[in-house]
């Protein structure tokens, strides 16, 4: 048999002592703690993700993908984006409203599937300006409303382009290959993953029209451990991308200055007819009124105002100044 960690005078000396309040109770216990469940399993860091990569990524996005809604859907749009955020698919998935453009992806190298929200309003305006409209979107949506053929041929093309721009903003990093391989309206439905995993998502806030919207690209995290690396490594800053914008531009323009181009110096323009075109024949006088100042046009365009003469023996003509842009309208001469 164990024998007692404290003998009967020790007990009753701590009676005592608890009774009188010289010896303090209640300490070493935080009552007001709450406890967090933590898997040990999974790897919910997100130190090693470099979001700040992942928003010059979308910057690229979010100037190409305005040009592709205009060539595609013939949509005049602004496309800007906001910060990036992780947080809980759970969480995450709760904030989507059905009916909503919910586009399941297979993103390689990236493991797992990846999600493209696309909210209602801006797929309504997109196909009113497709079939020439000004515009007009949707501002209550019925609950339980579904995506007609018409809209889902849409979204289609609106995928479409979405893909091609992402192919090209991950370029600096990987070669991306991007697959459409399910779609749903309902959010419940759209379950990638399991709720307590953590995604980064990205969103695009497009603007057609009067109507603003949001579209979403959402990753899992555990899917783009293949690529971290890439990212630190590989990722290009603005600064960067922006210096050789301007290399090539200045490239270009040294380029574009050796292009010949043909100057002629229009003595005068009048009108006719044809008929009276027709019935022209040798030794007519064709009579018309001397300008003040002759025109001197490069690549059939009216750009400067000139006088005629010689220098140097040769004949030649002197600028005198620049035509106005309204006066540089093209005529047939």
């Amino acid at each position: 048999m164990s024998q007692p960690l404290l003998s009967p005078e020790e007990l009753t000396a701590l009676a005592h002592g608890v009774g009188d309040g010289t010896i303090a109770t209640d300490t070493g216990v935080n009552t007001e703690a709450s406890v967090v469940s933590y898997d040990l399993a999974r790897d919910h860091s997100t130190t090693t993700i470099n979001t700040v990569a992942i928003d010059l990524l979308m910057d690229r996005m979010a100037r190409q993908l305005r040009i592709g809604l205009q060539t595609s859907l013939r949509s005049e749009s602004t496309v800007e984006t906001r910060v990036s955020e992780i947080k809980p698919y759970g969480q995450f998935i709760a904030t989507l409203k059905a009916p909503i453009s919910i586009n399941i992806l297979r993103l390689l190298p990236l493991r797992g599937l990846s999600l493209l929200v696309i909210e209602p309003e801006i797929i309504f305006v997109a196909l009113d300006r497709f079939f020439g409209g000004p515009g007009r979107g949707i501002k209550e949506i019925p609950d339980g409303r579904l995506f007609t053929a018409t809209e889902h041929r849409i979204i289609k093309k609106m995928v479409e382009v979405i893909l091609g721009c992402l192919r090209e903003a991950w370029a600096p990093v990987i070669q991306m290959h991007c697959e459409a391989v399910g779609s749903e309206a309902q959010p419940q439905f759209a379950q990638i993953t399991d709720d307590k995993d953590l995604v980064l998502i990205t969103p695009l806030v497009v603007q057609i029209a009067d109507t603003s919207s949001v579209i979403q690209l959402v990753y899992p995290l555990e899917g783009m451990k293949p690529i971290r690396e890439a990212l630190n490594r590989r990722i290009v800053s603005k600064d960067e991308e922006d210096e050789g914008h301007n290399r090539w531009s200045d490239m270009l323009a040294d380029a574009v200055g050796d292009v010949e181009l043909e100057s002629r110096a229009i003595l005068a323009e009048f009108e006719s007819t044809l008929r009276e075109f027709e019935q022209l024949k040798e030794g007519d006088v064709l009579w018309f009124k001397r300008p003040k100042h002759l025109t001197l046009k490069v690549a059939k365009t009216p750009l400067y105002s000139i006088e005629m003469g010689t220098a140097n023996g040769q004949t030649a003509v002197q600028i005198l100044e620049p035509l106005k842009p309204q006066n540089t309208s093209r005529r047939f001469s």
